[in-house]
């Protein structure tokens, strides 16, 4: 309303602010601004909008008072862009036509639940995978258990690098695969 308000020479008078109990009130009367209070204020409601991003609602109530949702946004990004080195990094020497490595298996699904808001979810049919478990003799393994499967395919050459990973559950691998042959 800020915003608009200074290209509307001042038409609007009511607010919505956020109390210091966390609740969002309409205020009506509010009163006029001069033009460096709006520039500030527009740039702090700026701000909130781009932290409800990262937070959600809750996320742009609690920013207000410069709470939990600004640091968790920092730290997954500060997080991911320590995943993204780390692929990198392994990702340098080329393997071509070989498997993962276990290292590499573990920065493609750390940064597919990154991604995914703490959950690992399948690239192709979109349904949160869970965790792989060992085999064992008769029982038959989840459809949704998490895998890393090539996207180049590796008899093809693809590399057993992470950039050449991602997560698909078990089932939608395994069509992969009949389709390959």
């Amino acid at each position: 309303m800020r915003g608009y308000n200074s290209v509307a020479k001042n038409e609007i008078n009511n607010a919505y602010e956020v109390g210091s109990d966390g609740r969002l009130a309409l205020t009506i009367g509010v009163p006029k601004e001069t033009t460096k209070e709006k520039i500030v204020n527009s740039a702090f409601d700026l701000a909130t909008i781009g932290m409800a991003a990262f937070g959600g609602v809750e996320g742009a109530l609690t920013v207000q008072g410069g709470k939990v949702p600004a640091l968790r946004a920092f730290e997954s990004v500060r997080q991911f862009q320590k995943l993204e080195a780390r692929a990198a990094k392994l990702s340098q020497r080329p393997r071509p036509n070989m498997p993962f490595t276990k290292a590499g298996k573990k920065v493609v699904i750390d940064l597919n639940t990154l991604k995914n808001a703490g959950k690992t979810i399948c690239k192709k049919c979109k349904v949160e995978t869970v965790p792989a478990q060992q085999s064992k003799k008769g029982v038959v393994p989840d459809k949704r258990e998490t895998q890393v499967d090539h996207i180049e395919a590796e008899s093809l050459g693809g590399s057993g690098t992470p950039n050449n990973g991602q997560v698909l559950c078990r089932d939608c691998n395994i069509k992969k695969s009949n389709k390959r042959e």
